[in-house]
């Protein structure tokens, strides 16, 4: 009989010791799963991380340019209004030049007292019309008319940039109609604004500022 449990024994010893190894087996290569998730999770972070990063560069880069664009604007914007007050002065500097020698016959003023321009309007108002009707039946019994220079004033409303375009306007729009209602030639007409630098009373008073609104019509021979 102690020859039969002593392979008994050794039956069970070789099976624990199997269990035991295959214990060890499955340990260790659940260890190395695990560090091969863990390595491929720290891969996958480093991954993001750098993606992170380049989303990141992009977006400055998409900002970068976008500021570029808008100072590229401005500045072409700002070009743009300062070639349109240069030919502005040339054209004013011209006509100046221009009626230096030639003799003023007669003159109408156009302005809130009589018929004048509402507050950053330039649209001729039926009254304006009605004093320029009236100034083409006055030029019509000159003896002598050679150029009409029609000048166009603003009260200090707003700003100097925007009140020289204003007073051009009203200057321009007084010029057209004298072209298309009364076929005055337009070769024979120069527009001239002022627009806020000369005025005839003070702009800090309603009444002052109605008197600075105006278009000044001049005959010169």
């Amino acid at each position: 009989m102690r020859p039969m449990a002593s392979a008994a024994a050794i039956a069970g010893a070789a099976l624990l010791s199997g269990c035991l190894a295959t214990t060890g087996y499955v340990d260790d290569a659940t260890t190395q799963i695990q560090a091969q998730v863990g390595a491929q999770v720290s891969q996958m972070r480093r991954d993001l991380d750098d993606s992170e990063a380049i989303v990141q560069q992009q977006a400055a880069r998409i900002d970068a340019v976008e500021q570029t664009a808008q100072n590229a604007f401005a500045v072409a914007s700002s070009a743009e209004m300062t070639a349109e007050m240069a030919q502005r002065t040339a054209d004013q500097l011209g006509n100046t030049l221009e009626n230096a020698n030639r003799r003023l016959v007669y003159e109408m003023v156009i302005d809130e007292n009589v018929a004048g321009f509402g507050i950053s309007q330039s649209t001729l108002p039926d009254e304006v019309r009605a004093y320029l009707d009236q100034f083409v039946a006055d030029l019509r019994t000159l003896p002598i008319a050679s150029f009409v220079e029609i000048e166009g004033h603003t009260d200090a409303t707003g700003s100097p940039a925007n009140n020289a375009r204003l007073g051009m306007e009203r200057a321009d729009n007084a010029r057209r109609y004298l072209h298309e209602a009364h076929q005055l030639p337009l070769h024979k007409m120069g527009i001239i604004s002022y627009g806020e630098d000369q005025p005839v009373a003070p702009n800090d008073t309603a009444a002052g500022r109605a008197q600075n609104r105006r278009v000044v019509l001049r005959v010169l021979a």
